[in-house]
């Protein structure tokens, strides 16, 4: 009777675990539980009641497009909500995570038992392709170098339109690379995370958006710092205006500079904890309206960092921000100038703003 009672007891609890919901205060702490609970935990869901304040009059299924760019261990998530009286919203959002997180998984334990067979298959290919870049590799930074060169050498870009085809899920994974050959952006993030892992590197998958489209990219921490690592534009398929190195904090010469890292380094703006695809305030700061945002910039200049990217919602046209930051440079008693690009999707406009004078 009291080991019935223990079971009961232990069920009880597994329930109050697996439903109670985590109520949120922040945008920054909605990215940190879904990152908690994929990039840490592996949980299969996750249940969290947003307030009606933060829900910011923005409509359920609206506010549920922010969870598709907060973890970048996540191939796309799943969810389910319901709206009480007060205008607060629980979700419960489910996750199907990308095969080379699973297959990473499988190679730090030693257990492959999630993996389906071509995973298994494409596991091996990865660790005999990761261990011939590392006999080859004199230090570090050449590694890094001799898997991106790897994956560079073995793939071609594809993409397709209907993001829900068998087709475009294919190219999203390690697998299809590894197999096909074929590989869009979360193809090749996958395949540096995978082979990455495999050799040692902390190396992550970051989600964000980039000149009004959705795109996938790797971070890497080294010696102290994070950098952005963006496989699909070193391949060379695409081409960007400048523009498109200063999200990666690199120069025109973007992922080819890699031997130069250990000496130009990364400001503050590349710190995990800060990055765009958490949209957390900092790197990629995420902020409600455009008094916020200036708020935000000239805080920033305050403390003497000059550069900052943040995302502000319902952002309709970006010369707002440039007035507002204009009548208040008015109080200073200095100088100051600036330039700044952006971006626009869904009335969702991000920033890139440096101070040329402060």
């Amino acid at each position: 009777m009291k080991k019935l009672i223990a079971i009961a007891t232990v069920l009880i609890l597994m329930l109050t675990m697996t439903c109670s919901a985590q109520t949120v205060s922040s945008m920054n702490e909605v990215a940190n539980t879904i990152r908690t609970a994929t990039e840490i935990n592996r949980l299969d869901e996750v249940t969290i009641t947003v307030p009606a304040y933060l829900m910011n009059g923005m409509d359920q299924q609206r506010f549920a497009t922010n969870f598709v760019t907060m973890s970048g261990a996540v191939h796309h998530d799943q969810y389910t909500y319901t709206t009480a009286a007060n205008g607060d919203v629980t979700y419960t959002i489910s996750f199907d995570y990308r095969d080379c997180y699973r297959m990473a998984d499988a190679y730090r334990t030693g257990n492959r038992s999630n993996l389906t067979a071509e995973e298994s298959r494409v596991l091996d290919m990865a660790i005999e392709r990761t261990n011939r870049c590392r006999a080859n590799a004199q230090s570090l930074s050449a590694l890094m170098v001799a898997i991106a060169d790897d994956i560079r050498g073995s793939v071609s870009y594809r993409t397709y339109d209907d993001i829900n085809s068998p087709a475009f899920k294919r190219i999203a994974s390690a697998c299809g690379g590894f197999i096909d050959g074929y590989v869009n952006c979360q193809g090749y993030a996958s395949m540096f995370y995978l082979m990455g892992s495999i050799a040692g590197l902390d190396v992550g998958i970051a989600n964000g958006w980039l000149n009004g489209g959705s795109h996938t990219w790797n971070t890497l921490r080294f010696y102290g710092n994070t950098y952005y690592v963006d496989l699909t534009e070193a391949n060379g398929e695409d081409e960007f205006n400048d523009y498109y190195y200063l999200i990666f904090g690199l120069d025109r010469c973007g992922a080819y500079r890699w031997e130069t890292w250990n000496d130009r380094g990364v400001t503050y703006t590349t710190d995990l904890s800060l990055g765009y695809y958490t949209n957390g305030y900092g790197y990629g700061g995420y902020c409600r309206d455009i008094y916020e945002a200036a708020d935000y910039i000239i805080s920033e200049a305050e403390s003497g960092r000059t550069h900052c990217r943040l995302l502000i919602m319902n952002c309709y046209d970006h010369q707002q921000l440039s007035d507002l930051i204009y009548r208040r440079a008015g109080n200073f008693n200095h100088a100051t100038a600036w330039n700044y690009h952006y971006w626009n999707r869904d009335n969702n406009m991000t920033f890139d703003w440096t101070w040329t004078k402060w």
